[in-house]
């Protein structure tokens, strides 16, 4: 599954559907030179804004570590996206309690356990938020890096990875259930990066398309 960190579906219509629509060259006969590869463009900045939506109570600066996480130089940034917070920003990141997330992510069921991105809105569990989860080995502050990073991925285009035991896990990967064997980690690998910086997967439908 692509859009949601849980794997099973509900038969329910999404709450967002109201509002969205959603070579080388060759030398001259004769020359003695020997081909060149033609140099690739580097991809344009893709600039991708967003509102921020707190439903809970925040002590620990929900906004602010999503905008930290968003410019950080291991991130998501590395790949030539320019991810910030705009008022007129046409996604939405929420951080809600579980029964909202629940709603706000149908059709897809996260159990009122898990986060998703669906549509133009990205739907952070506050449960998780506050405690991560249990087979987590590194600090709190670290899973919600992941988890940022994790469903803003899915925002620009990003879908699920595997993992291999004994490696650190894809940030695409689902570390929110299961390690399986894989090393915990809250940035994107150097693989991810590549991937991501062609710029030709389609970014999440905003609101209006």
């Amino acid at each position: 599954m692509v859009l949601a960190t849980s794997t099973s579906l509900a038969v329910a219509r999404s709450p967002w559907a109201e509002v969205w629509s959603l070579d080388r060259t060759t030398p001259h006969q004769g020359s003695t030179r020997p081909p060149t590869a033609t140099p690739r463009p580097t991809p344009r900045a893709v600039e991708v804004t967003y509102r921020v939506d707190v439903r809970v109570p925040d002590p620990d600066g929900f906004a602010e570590l999503l905008a930290a996480t968003m410019a950080d130089p291991r991130g998501w940034s590395r790949a030539n996206f320019v991810v910030q917070e705009a008022p007129d920003a046409l996604y939405l990141v929420v951080l809600v309690e579980g029964d909202e997330a629940q709603r706000l992510c149908l059709p897809y069921d996260v159990s009122g356990e898990f986060s998703c991105q669906n549509g133009p809105a990205v739907v952070i569990n506050a449960k998780r938020w506050r405690a991560g989860v249990t087979h987590w080995p590194l600090s709190l502050h670290e899973y919600r890096v992941m988890l940022l990073n994790h469903e803003m991925g899915h925002l620009l285009g990003q879908r699920h990875r595997p993992c291999t035991p004994g490696e650190p896990a894809p940030v695409m990967y689902q570390q929110s259930g299961s390690l399986r064997g894989c090393l915990a980690n809250p940035w994107p690998l150097d693989d991810e990066i590549e991937r991501a910086a062609r710029h030709d997967l389609k970014l999440a439908p905003a609101f209006g398309e």
